[in-house]
């Protein structure tokens, strides 16, 4: 299965179906299943949640798994729904129906990378 990296707390947003677009560079044909796994760096900056609070956002473990149902250009539009200020151009990865697994410990990687599915890791693993 397809997975992605994303920096924290925007993989909870993820999880939680609150973070429906996912910024990124570079398009990619994929469609369907992908799981989203914590980053182990924090987005730097861009939150205001001190570093003692920030352990309710699990890093460097699996998440959820979303269907990836559309990869286009960034729009205006999209900046709330990506948790967003401005728009950096680039390409809206548009998210639904986030399905939370049980988080194991995960290495990350840039761009899309292959991980096993749940259901070949154990049935366990859905939460």
């Amino acid at each position: 299965m397809k997975a992605l990296s994303v920096r924290q707390p925007y993989a909870t947003l993820i999880a939680t179906g609150e973070k429906t677009i996912e910024w990124r560079s570079w398009k990619t044909p994929h469609r369907g299943a992908l799981m989203i796994c914590s980053s182990a760096s924090w987005a730097e900056g861009e939150w205001d949640i001190p570093k003692e609070d920030r352990d309710q956002f699990p890093r460097g473990v699996t998440l959820c798994i979303v269907d990836l149902v559309d990869c286009r250009p960034f729009k205006k539009k999209d900046l709330e729904a990506a948790f967003m200020e401005e728009n950096p151009g680039g390409y809206a990865w548009v998210l639904a129906n986030p399905v939370p697994i049980a988080p194991r410990p995960i290495k990350g990687k840039l761009h899309l990378f292959d991980v096993p599915a749940p259901s070949e890791a154990g049935a366990e693993e859905l939460c």
